[in-house]
């Protein structure tokens, strides 16, 4: 019993030292991924002296393909959203792509688009040309993430786990006692939770390298007059009078909202010294006031003056 615990300990140990030699043996992010794989390496042997068989000979010609995630962002403007995004998704879905999500804002006279769309890596350069066609790009954004080293990284100690269990499922099935399989169905469950997260990070990378994630911004230009509505300045009806009026109206009270605003603004800044000076202004007005009090008491006085030393 303590010789079977002794061996499947060395034997997870020697696993994992394993993997994360294959793991550091990976070339780095640094390096350059288009090496060509080493040649004249012998396969490793069985207990036999034989070739394995679960033993695969990389070709020397092979090279490491690059996993690069690639996504863009981009803000847009044009005269009529509606259409102009109608159009940029009826060429993406042409192309194999799809809308993933969307939604839409209205504010006053503004219309905007918010949404995401899914396509092809090797075509997110084609739709971006063509959107360029079709309205005017304000912001382009782009973003590459190489996880290169960390895919295949996954994979090698994948494969190294899957081996792993393998051997602790023979171990399961020669065990003598309950308590011997109990001990190696211990370090199948943790070896299994552990291939289970690998195949899961992995699955998602697939997921991330399949498509390229285009985030859109499309706003609508503001003019209501010119955009909007087209009017026939020969013969105005009833309808284009009522339009233009409201318009004209609108645009006023938007310009004499914004002076109050811009008034009330600086008078607020210019409050500490408009108190100043009218603290000022009111000690000038009663110190004249006083002198000219003064003045005219005096000038009385000397009114009454003479005839008071006449009657003398």
């Amino acid at each position: 019993m303590k010789r079977l615990m002794i061996f499947l300990l060395c034997l997870t140990l020697l696993a994992f030292i394993f993997a994360g030699c294959a793991s550091s043996s990976y070339p780095n992010k640094d390096r350059d991924y288009a090496q060509e794989a080493p040649g004249n390496v012998a396969p490793p042997l069985d207990s036999k002296g034989e070739p394995r068989e679960d033993y695969t000979e990389i070709p020397q010609s092979a090279t490491v393909q690059r996993k690069v995630v690639k996504n863009a962002s981009l803000g847009l403007e044009a005269a009529n959203v509606s259409d102009t995004y109608a159009a940029i998704l009826h060429y993406v879905e042409g192309l194999g792509g799809y809308e993933f999500s969307r939604s839409q804002q209205v504010r006053e006279d503004t219309t905007t688009i918010y949404a995401v769309i899914k396509v092809k890596p090797e075509q997110l350069d084609a739709v971006i040309d063509h959107i360029g066609t079709l309205c005017q790009i304000i912001k382009t954004q782009t973003s590459s993430s190489d996880i290169t080293a960390d895919y295949y990284d996954a994979k090698t100690r994948l494969a190294t786990m899957e081996r792993s269990l393998t051997t602790y499922y023979n171990f399961l099935e020669s065990a003598k006692n309950i308590e011997e399989s109990l001990l190696v169905q211990q370090q199948i469950n943790e070896l299994t939770v552990r291939i289970e997260s690998l195949k899961g990070q992995i699955s998602l990378w697939d997921s991330l390298l399949a498509e390229s994630t285009l985030e859109i911004t499309l706003r609508q230009l503001t003019d209501p007059v010119q955009t909007r509505r087209e009017i026939s300045w020969s013969t105005l009806s009833f309808d284009d009078m009522g339009y233009l009026i409201k318009t004209g109206l609108s645009w006023l009270l938007k310009a004499i909202a914004v002076v109050l605003q811009w008034l009330a603004i600086i008078l607020v800044i210019l409050s500490p010294l408009l108190i100043i000076a009218a603290i000022v202004l009111i000690l000038i007005f009663r110190r004249r006031r006083r002198k000219k009090i003064l003045s005219e008491k005096s000038r009385h006085a000397q009114q009454a003056d003479p005839g008071q030393d006449r009657e003398n």
